[in-house]
């Protein structure tokens, strides 16, 4: 951040902070419905699938007691594909709403470092590491399993219908591990976000663009690499602002560079775009000593250990390497700069006024 006696955070942050953690509070309650009552439902349908275990007895003088099915087994097989159906459309919802959590999260994250706090950050570090996500979606895998048990006992004397059932219950099960792998949170142009505080001012403001490295990994912005442009609607570039220093940022960190009064003074009213690099993900190449000494000794382990403990990180850079290319592409909100208000002509009492005051000092 650039050295100043005060930072510079704008008062509309706490507002979008508090939304922010509104949209928290109300997709919880959400997710904490659809599981309370799903998992209900769910509990519900296997007491009312039990009414199609018991068979009729009836005894017939001449041969003795015999079973006949309540049902026929078609019915049975039907109802208990119901059941998978109803779980996996319980799983689609519970991971649509953990994906706007996380989003929501997100941005509240972003927020709390420029409000130098850290509420969200801690709250969904405890959360990770309780792995109650997992614990869930591993019930959820446990309701299948108890519908395939429930269906042996049903169906199992019909081999074919029982094979079919299994075979819906292995698609149920890759279909939650699909749903986990396509519902997420995606980062358009890496997991990186950029952050304009002002969208709307008026010529001389000061407007904080903020980068937040969203991941864990570390985010690596090299010395002269561009890290935004503004430009006007017509693509004339306006500023140009590169890193002046090599700077690492650590997962979860934020930079804050400032488009200062000074700049903005001179421009012309009217909208400007935000453009940001597009990032890349390269492995961080380490020592060639090392990997040399561990090739040497032919130490497989000690050369996968090197392997596994690589850190990946997001590069920006300013020009042309191995056939890379940076690409600048646009975020979608733009920056609507308004004149600067004229003074009013003075009235003949302001320039008496304004006389006095002279003349007293």
């Amino acid at each position: 951040m650039p050295d100043e006696e005060k930072p510079y955070i704008n008062p509309n942050y706490v507002k979008e902070w508090e939304n922010s953690r509104g949209v928290l509070a109300r997709f919880d309650g959400y997710l904490n419905d659809l599981r309370k009552y799903g998992f209900t439902l769910i509990t519900a349908l296997f007491a009312i699938s039990s009414f199609l275990l018991p068979y009729s007895v009836v005894v017939d003088e001449t041969t003795g007691a015999v079973t006949l099915p309540n049902f026929p087994d078609n019915i049975k097989f039907v109802v208990l594909l119901i059941n998978l159906l109803i779980i996996v459309a319980i799983t689609v919802i519970d991971r649509t709403y953990t994906v706007f959590l996380k989003a929501a999260a997100t941005r509240a994250r972003v927020l709390e470092r420029a409000l130098n706090l850290e509420l969200t950050e801690i709250i969904t570090h405890r959360y990770r590491s309780a792995h109650s996500d997992g614990a869930v979606t591993l019930l959820y895998f446990f309701y299948i399993v108890m519908v395939l048990v429930l269906g042996g006992f049903v169906i199992g004397h019909d081999a074919i219908l029982f094979f079919l059932l299994v075979v819906t219950g292995i698609v149920a099960i890759l279909a939650i591990l699909g749903i986990r792998n396509y519902i997420k949170v995606n980062y358009k142009y890496g997991p990186i976000d950029y952050t304009v505080d002002r969208l709307q001012c008026t010529q001389g403001d000061t407007i904080a663009i903020t980068l937040t490295n969203l991941e864990k990994k570390d985010l690596i912005i090299e010395k002269g690499a561009i890290v935004y442009q503004i430009r006007t609607l017509a693509g004339k570039d306006i500023k140009t602002q590169k890193a002046e220093n090599t700077i690492r940022l650590e997962g979860r960190d934020s930079y804050v560079w400032l488009w200062e009064k000074e700049d903005t003074s001179n421009v012309k009213a009217g909208i400007y775009e935000v453009w940001r690099p597009k990032a890349t993900t390269k492995p961080q190449p380490f020592s060639d000593e090392k990997l040399k000494n561990v090739l040497n000794q032919q130490d497989l382990a000690e050369l996968k250990k090197l392997y596994d403990n690589e850190k990946y990180v997001q590069l920006l850079r300013s020009g042309k390497e191995k056939n890379y290319e940076i690409i600048l592409v646009p975020l979608t909100r733009n920056i609507r700069m308004y004149p600067k208000p004229s003074k009013p002509p003075q009235t003949d009492a302001d320039k008496k006024l304004e006389m006095i005051k002279k003349l007293l000092k």
